[in-house]
């Protein structure tokens, strides 16, 4: 989970990067690469966020594992 995080937000970082380069004027083009810069900064936020360690997708990868263990659990307890 920690390896497609970090490559998520390299990811984010990169196509920030490429976003922010442009012509000195601002015209139709540079407002357009501003709100790219933006919506990407928001996709950005919203993915730390559910990657929290409070975050949902934390939770949910929390919850399984215990699942998992109460699984196994059951399992020995079974063949014991």
């Amino acid at each position: 989970m920690h390896r497609c995080k970090v490559a998520v937000i390299a990811g984010l970082v990169a196509a920030l990067s490429f976003a922010s380069v442009g012509c000195g004027e601002e015209g139709p083009a540079e407002r357009a690469g501003e709100a790219l810069d933006e919506a990407a900064e928001d996709a950005e936020e919203g993915l730390r966020e559910l990657v929290d360690e409070d975050g949902p997708l934390e939770r949910a990868g929390r919850e399984a594992d215990e699942a998992i263990d109460k699984a196994k659990q059951a399992t020995r307890e079974a063949l014991e």
